[in-house]
């Protein structure tokens, strides 16, 4: 990966790349899925969430958003959408019924409340490039059917949209529901579809709902939690609220089918049940008491590309943090699929599960990795083959989506196979899913025999 920190010649930058000029001439591009720059006056700079201590609060500064995060757990914490142009919006939500307990830095994106929500239930944060993540931690099995984690919310708030419906404030008199929620004012500010996940050596994980309330004039956003997903959790189990500016091509992330109907039946199934984004993306088939199939998305915004761009090589890297090779069988392979067709770059719906390339017979974009061969915290890359290259959009998004053997084959699995990567909202850059580049702008292109290149990438200045 290029070093942000770095100035090079003849340099492009944008939100979400960085474009070089190589020694020989020709130029490397990085293209990541979500934003690894943010705009300073006419200047984009890398961004850097960490949390910096700012007299009694941690804050973040270098991002197209700014945080506040509070001494003590029932004091507000605040998210301020700087893209874009227009007014700054803020967002400040507190959590109802913390205890005021005291924050400790975890690490340079992380500060933790124990058991800020009473015994048992912890308050965490986390900074990420583009977001801002407020996660309840339900430490033990206890019993939480009267646990009311639920967040005030306060700012300047015109309007909501979800799944294009739009809202006043005065329609939220009581709504519960799935999915993403937009706050308007001057800019969109996102909270993301909230999920669930535990902490098993698979873990599990699934979309919950909101319960929006607006009582005596204060907003109120309550989490509904599944009585069956806690009675069979590996705890502790986490659950979030995370804050984002709104941009265009951030809909990394995977959807999975899973039921206990036959594999050509999940296989072929229309939606899917559940969307994993954020920090983990799941690419998988497994079988037990359900059978399931994860497909992963990722859309990456290319436009900064040169028009008169001659594409020489691509690869795409993803980082496994989880690698499950039970079925060993010569299927249990990653490889990376394509044209997705994606309903939207922001974020992924059910119906997305089958719209990463053809359900049967994908076009395939790269050869296949053996999972046996991939390593935690290695990078896997993915060499573009001519259908891969084919799908690069100068002029926009340019969508990728992979997807493990068992589901390319269509081949039932016995046991499982798959990996967990990170996604975008990773507290750093370094583990993002990225689209690599290397093309000339005229002449006759240099050949390339194998990757990584074995030309030198850039001229620092």
């Amino acid at each position: 990966m290029i070093d942000l920190k770095q100035k090079y010649k003849n340099e492009k930058r944008g939100y979400n790349f960085i474009d070089i000029e190589n020694p020989n001439g020709t130029r490397t591009a990085e293209f990541h899925t979500g934003h690894i720059h943010y705009k300073s006056g006419t200047e984009f700079k890398p961004i850097n969430a960490n949390l910096v201590k700012t007299g009694s609060i941690y804050q973040v500064k270098d991002a197209s958003y700014s945080c506040i995060v509070p001494e003590y757990a029932d004091d507000w914490f605040t998210f301020t959408n700087l893209f874009g142009t227009g007014s700054a919006d803020s967002i400040r939500m507190k959590p109802i019924g913390a205890q005021h307990v005291l924050g400790s830095k975890l690490d340079d994106y992380t500060v933790w409340y124990e058991n800020a929500m009473g015994s048992g239930i912890s308050l965490k944060t986390t900074s990420n490039n583009q977001t801002f993540k407020k996660e309840f931690v339900l430490g033990s099995k206890l019993n939480y059917a009267d646990v009311n984690l639920s967040f005030e919310v306060a700012g300047s708030i015109t309007s909501f949209s979800s799944d294009g419906i739009s809202y006043t404030i005065d329609d939220l008199k009581s709504l519960t529901k799935f999915g993403d929620l937009k706050l308007i004012a001057n800019k969109e500010t996102l909270i993301k579809q909230p999920i669930i996940s535990d902490s098993g050596e698979e873990p599990k994980s699934q979309n919950i709902k909101f319960a929006i309330d607006l009582d005596n004039k204060k907003l109120k956003l309550t989490k509904v939690l599944p009585k069956e997903f806690l009675s069979g959790a590996t705890y502790p189990v986490y659950t979030d609220d995370t804050t984002s500016y709104f941009s265009i091509a951030t809909g990394d992330g995977s959807v999975k089918m899973s039921s206990g109907l036959s594999w050509d039946t999940i296989h072929n199934e229309t939606n899917g049940i559940q969307i994993s984004t954020g920090s983990f993306i799941q690419i998988l088939t497994g079988s037990g008491a359900t059978t399931y199939i994860c497909r992963a998305f990722f859309p990456f915004d290319t436009s900064g590309l040169s028009a008169n761009a001659i594409f020489v090589s691509g690869v795409i890297g993803i980082h496994p943090y989880i690698i499950i090779d039970i079925d060993n069988d010569g299927n249990d392979f990653i490889a990376v699929v394509g044209s997705t067709t994606q309903a939207g770059t922001g974020s992924l719906i059910l119906s997305d599960y089958s719209k990463c390339g053809s359900t049967h017979n994908p076009v395939l974009c790269t050869g296949s990795i053996d999972i046996g061969t991939m390593a935690s915290g290695t990078a896997a890359l993915f060499v573009l083959n001519a259908s891969g290259l084919s799908i690069i959009n100068k002029t926009g998004i340019s969508y990728f989506g992979m997807r493990e053997g068992h589901d390319i084959n269509d081949h039932p699995v016995s046991d499982g196979a798959g990996i967990y990567c990170w996604g975008s909202e990773k507290a750093n850059t370094k583990d993002d899913p990225y689209l690599t580049v290397y093309y000339t702008t005229g002449g006759a292109p240099p050949a390339i025999t194998s990757y990584p290149m074995t030309i030198s990438l850039g001229t620092m200045v």
